[in-house]
């Protein structure tokens, strides 16, 4: 901003109006509405006291209280328009990151954001596990409770999944009812744990709302992270499907190099 007022001010005649809208922009975008604004005004200053200094007319400087004014309004309207822009640029973004209903990650942003976990605990050489959840009997809420009271159960899910992993953690729903909770440097002691406080309390959730919905999960944990993301997943997949075919309700966990 600096910059652009001395090459304002060195050239004189010429508008830099257009030009000035680019710091603005840059303030609003990266930084947020409140540093746009304080852009906005600290522009209006600039061109202000340019244009004074380059008025030979003294009279004529009465003016320039309008100019900076309208400058004033013009700035701020722009600096409005980019923080709507960039707030419906983040709401597309969410919207293509999470499941809209379960607000959980989706397939696809689990994939990408797994990876790269994966990825940081293969150069670290941590442990990464995966928890692979599929609810049982979710068929029959549907059917007796109707699909409202099944997309409210599915939010629960969510709801007390995300309340007892880390932040570091990631949830996501895959299906329609089948959901990953994965666990960057969580070895083989911790992931058992963790999934058996994930079922105590989504089984305690299901008997108070009177859901008639248990749990099948399969946990894989990759001590040293040599496989691929998908491998990992597909392991926990096919544990998740042990477990539904022969009691349901539990869980399985292997470990692998």
């Amino acid at each position: 901003m600096a910059g652009l007022g001395y090459l304002d001010y060195l050239t004189g005649d010429f508008n830099f109006t257009l030009f000035y809208v680019i710091p603005i922009f840059l303030f609003t975008w990266f930084v947020g509405r409140n540093a746009g604004i304080i852009a906005s005004i600290l522009t209006c200053a600039l061109v202000f006291s340019i244009n004074f200094e380059n008025v030979r007319d003294r009279a004529a400087s009465s003016h320039l209280a309008w100019d900076f004014s309208m400058n004033l309004f013009f700035y701020f309207l722009l600096g409005f328009m980019f923080q709507m822009l960039r707030h419906n640029f983040d709401r597309i973004n969410e919207l293509a990151m999470r499941d809209p209903l379960t607000q959980a990650l989706n397939r696809r942003s689990l994939d990408e954001l797994a990876e790269y976990e994966l990825r940081i605990s293969k150069r670290n050489r941590r442990p990464f596990s995966v928890a692979f959840f599929d609810l049982d009997n979710f068929k029959t809420v549907n059917d007796r409770f109707g699909h409202g009271e099944g997309d409210r159960l599915l939010r629960k899910v969510v709801e007390i999944m995300e309340s007892n992993v880390r932040s570091t953690d990631m949830v996501a729903r895959i299906g329609g009812d089948e959901f990953v909770v994965a666990l960057p440097e969580t070895g083989a002691d911790e992931a058992p744990i963790v999934v058996a406080k994930l079922r105590e309390s989504l089984n305690a959730a299901m008997t108070a709302a009177g859901w008639p919905v248990t749990f099948s999960i399969g946990v894989v944990t990759c001590v040293w992270p040599n496989c691929s993301w998908s491998e990992i997943l597909g392991m926990a997949d096919a544990l998740m499907y042990n477990v539904k075919s022969q009691t349901k309700d539990s869980f399985l966990h292997e470990i692998v190099g």
